[in-house]
């Protein structure tokens, strides 16, 4: 690929698209689908706004839908933005879904005033079947932007929805003590992965909400909700980790635990020495271990801890952040690498850029721990670090049909990058029953 990107980008410097005819142009669109992934041919490209706008305009007659949403979410830098706002428009009327929804995140930049006509239009059609839920997010993400009066008819429409990442918690009136409470946390979920921001932490406190990404160092327990006399029971003793490094945890997911039984027991993987005695499961989620990556190597005895539990079969879960740390190594943001657990091939290295980011759906190959053979389940990939070995027992599957392998699975562990959406799902209760045979089985 080195190759082809430099002598892409020759082509690009030193010459003109009316140097070539249109079966020549065309080759250019598909290298730069091929691209997807990386992005950089068509970073390259939009230097050159004559280039970026003839082969942008000849996307549209091509079946390269892998092209077209690059050309989308780079119109805004154009010099020409009336002819940049035209591409856009058509951009957004595309029949690929995924192509339309990221153009459609980009109105508000080149055509505010478009945003609203098009999201009354895109909101109630149904023409992506199960992705027009993606299709809703990407018009409440458009109405934020451009500060929309609509925003807040839009957040109680998402609500009544209902749908996972739409409104991902169900069954709580979040309206109770603020009239817009729930729609603040519906929306700031939309920031954080749909229009490609980090949430600012310091979220004003007179807002009712926990926003379970933000760091949280505290390693007081959670109040376990009441059982019913029906569930007057043990409960299960999982460890999860929970630190500056281990942030990123919807709080549905671990309640959902509770519920199927779990008693959450948290520990620092950067400050204590060794896992929680005594427990039957380990949950690492995700966060930021690679900024973290010099501390948490010199925890060497947590490591070890760490490596010996799940080799010997304790029932552990580890999503994206997790999944690096329990690697052979991890390079931080200055490129020194360091030891992790040992306890998967892959050494993580930092890319610069996000990788594989956004929703997917996740298809298990084969019978585990979590998983049944065939099971389908919705997921998402956030992270600017990838590693040697992601995995092969899995697939997922972008909406705009990209897929890949990735995730290691067994009768005892669930490790890869893809961030489960636990909540309403077998997941909490299969994990629990599997710390449940842990404790019966351990001599």
């Amino acid at each position: 690929m080195g190759h082809d990107k430099a002598l892409f980008e020759k082509t690009i410097k030193n010459s003109r698209p009316g140097d070539f005819a249109d079966a020549e142009l065309s080759e250019l669109v598909y290298i730069i689908a091929r691209n997807n992934e990386d992005e950089a041919l068509a970073e390259y490209l939009s230097r050159y706004t004559e280039w970026f706008m003839k082969l942008g305009e000849l996307s549209l007659l091509l079946n390269e839908p892998e092209a077209r949403w690059q050309f989308a979410i780079r119109l805004k830098e154009m010099t020409d933005k009336k002819r940049a706002g035209v591409l856009l428009e058509k951009f957004v009327n595309d029949d690929n879904e995924y192509v339309s929804r990221r153009a459609l995140m980009e109105l508000p930049a080149l055509l505010p005033d478009k945003v609203e006509a098009y999201s009354t239009w895109f909101w109630p059609r149904d023409v992506y079947g199960d992705w027009q839920e993606y299709q809703r997010m990407a018009v409440l993400t458009a109405l934020k932007e451009i500060r929309s009066p609509l925003l807040g008819e839009y957040l109680k429409r998402a609500r009544e929805d209902g749908r996972i990442y739409l409104c991902p918690v169900r069954g709580r009136d979040f309206f109770r003590n603020t009239k817009d409470a729930g729609g603040i946390k519906t929306l700031y979920r939309h920031m954080l992965f749909l229009s490609f921001e980090y949430v600012p932490v310091n979220i004003p406190a007179r807002w009712p909400i926990s926003f379970s990404w933000k760091c949280q160092t505290t390693q007081s327990r959670r109040k376990l909700p009441p059982q019913g006399a029906a569930e007057q029971r043990p409960r299960v003793p999982i460890a999860v980790a929970r630190d500056a490094a281990f942030c990123f945890t919807y709080a549905e997911t671990l309640e959902a635990l509770e519920r199927a039984g779990a008693e959450l027991c948290w520990f620092s993987p950067l400050q204590d020495p060794a896992l929680p005695e005594q427990i039957s499961g380990l949950y690492l989620p995700g966060g930021y271990p690679e900024l973290y990556a010099g501390q948490l190597s010199a925890n060497r005895s947590m490591l070890a801890s760490v490596r010996r539990a799940v080799e010997r079969g304790l029932p552990t879960v580890a999503e994206c952040g997790g999944f690096l740390y329990l690697g052979q190594s991890l390079e931080d943001a200055n490129g020194e690498r360091w030891p992790m657990a040992g306890v998967l091939p892959g050494q993580g290295f930092r890319v610069g850029r996000l990788v594989r980011f956004g929703y997917a759906a996740l298809t298990a190959h084969a019978d585990s721990m979590l998983f049944r053979a065939g099971e389908r389940l919705p997921v998402h990939e956030f992270h600017h670090w990838d590693s040697t070995a992601n995995g092969t027992d899995f697939t997922a599957v972008k909406t705009n049909g990209r897929s890949w392998a990735c995730g290691f699975a067994n009768a005892h562990l669930y490790a890869g990058f893809p961030h489960l959406y636990w909540s309403g799902t077998p997941l909490p209760q299969r994990f629990v029953t599997a710390a449940c045979r842990y404790i019966k089985e351990e001599p």
